[in-house]
């Protein structure tokens, strides 16, 4: 917790008791939590809370780089807390919506393979791969058993 204000005071920025709140609850969440979904979980903590403040502050976090907003198709848009070097990709399940956070080693210099390769300077990197998560999978199988 004291890192999440940490980095909110380094860029400025006003740290009010629901900003810091919608921070560490992406920051704690394994889920890639929606708008809805954070304001559902802080309601009871903020009684006087709005679904716009909600978005006003995940707006301000992602201006500020430590929030990542991840939208799918007619899906309802997630958001990812971003460490400063952190690099990670997804695997976003397309039956469930199941959003798997993984890194793989072959990645890890990519900036520099492009930067000397095709003189290209990344910003940023982002890679998603889209399929079936295990459970769905399961589901799937199990279904197509029962008609079999």
């Amino acid at each position: 917790m004291d890192t999440l204000k940490e980095r909110l005071r380094q860029k400025n920025m006003r740290m009010t008791p629901q900003r810091l709140a919608v921070l560490e609850y992406i920051y704690v969440s394994k889920t890639h939590p929606s708008a809805q979904d954070i304001y559902q979980a802080l309601l009871p903590k903020f009684n006087t809370l709005s679904l716009a403040t909600i978005y006003n502050n995940l707006n301000a976090l992602i201006e500020l780089g430590y929030v990542i907003e991840m939208t799918y198709g007619d899906a309802a848009t997630r958001y990812d807390y971003k460490e400063d070097d952190d690099v990670h990709y997804h695997a976003i399940c397309e039956t469930c919506g199941y959003i798997i956070d993984f890194s793989l080693e072959e990645l890890d210099n990519l900036s520099e393979m492009l930067k000397e390769k095709y003189k290209f300077i990344t910003h940023s990197q982002r890679l998603e791969a889209f399929g079936q998560c295990y459970d769905c999978q399961s589901r799937t199988r199990k279904e197509k058993e029962m008609y079999d």
